[in-house]
């Protein structure tokens, strides 16, 4: 068949089509393209949900098992323990054992493991706990955090360097110290139980 024996087929095949298929076929193409619009306005808002959502996460509490929103809890209540900043950890814990609680209020799981903790310490009445409010060293309250207390955040890395490497930030952090030295940890919420079992383990309670 010859290129104008071609031609003129595809073009009787064309002339073929009424107005009303081609308006059809318009329809088809518009659809389709609008279809596409769409799938692609739907991924494009899925992708920026994704992002905004990374940056919020960014904004929440480290915690050691779980993102906690950052609001603070009318809850928590450290009342009981003995607040103390990282430079005293020298003094307090010369030739003994002492018990930290490393906290803050904006933190979820830090607010269900300060009764415990204060459950443990009433029932034995022999130990005073430490807080440090990790809020006044690390800054919790933007995307970029940050370091508030230079000399409270190398003194608490210098408790223990590979320990604190791969947990300082995190929230709640139980610490036994002696003489400015880690000698025991729990990371994250654990119940009275498991407390228990390191204040023993530790030589605060027999």
């Amino acid at each position: 068949m010859t290129k104008e024996k071609i031609k003129e087929t595809v073009a009787d095949e064309y002339e073929e089509l009424t107005l009303e298929d081609r308006v059809i076929n318009i329809e088809k193409k518009v659809n389709w393209t609008f279809g596409l619009a769409v799938v692609i306005t739907i991924i494009s808002v899925l992708i920026l949900i994704f992002i905004l959502a990374d940056g919020t996460e960014k904004t929440k509490n480290t915690d050691s098992q779980s993102g906690e929103p950052t609001e603070v809890s009318a809850d928590y209540d450290v009342s009981a323990f003995k607040e103390i900043k990282a430079q005293d950890i020298k003094k307090e814990s010369k030739g003994k054992n002492i018990l930290i609680y490393v906290g803050r209020s904006s933190c979820g799981y830090c607010v269900q493991y300060v009764p415990v903790l204060t459950q443990v310490q009433e029932k034995s009445k022999k130990y005073q706990t430490y807080y440090i409010d990790i809020a006044k060293i690390l800054d919790f309250s933007s995307a970029t955090g940050g370091i508030l207390d230079q000399e409270a955040n190398n003194i608490m890395q210098q408790l223990d360097k590979e320990f604190m490497e791969s947990n300082w930030g995190a929230t709640p952090l139980t610490l036994v110290v002696k003489d400015s030295k880690l000698v025991d940890s729990i990371v994250g919420y654990v119940d009275a139980d498991t407390l228990e079992a390191l204040i023993k383990k530790n030589g605060f309670v027999k």
